[in-house]
């Protein structure tokens, strides 16, 4: 299935969305789920490569809680750098989301003050 074909439809006609083949779909869009996946008006860059095709075939769906904090999603070129015949859907979201998602961190049975943990393997300036 070529879900670039068939992709608007599921926005545009609900009930074609609600037929069981595409039920996932029609559950994502009726609760709220967006997908943030960008639309590359090129046939350059795709998600999928194979055979000199290249097509969208990964969605990268967020719940309706993240709406707020996305900022911009694109589709890296890996294929210089990696054998993959995937290209991965790389999304922004706004730094206050860590702020507005993280919960104290208490450590009782040590009594010590409540603090914001953090955890990053590497952090870059943008």
């Amino acid at each position: 299935m070529h879900l670039d074909k068939y992709y608007p439809i599921y926005f545009n006609q609900p009930q074609v969305a609600s037929k069981h083949i595409h039920r996932l779909f029609s559950h994502l869009l009726s609760h709220g789920y967006k997908n943030y996946t960008p639309i590359n008006l090129s046939n350059s860059l795709g998600t999928f490569h194979r055979n000199d095709q290249i097509t969208r075939v990964d969605y990268v769906w967020s719940c309706p809680l993240l709406k707020g904090f996305a900022l911009t999603a694109y589709i890296f070129d890996a294929q210089d750098i990696c054998t993959s015949d995937h290209n991965p859907v790389i999304t922004y979201y706004d730094m206050s989301l860590l702020f507005a998602s993280t919960k104290l961190a208490r450590a009782r049975q040590l009594k010590r003050q409540t603090r914001h943990v953090f955890k990053f393997d590497s952090v870059t300036d943008i």
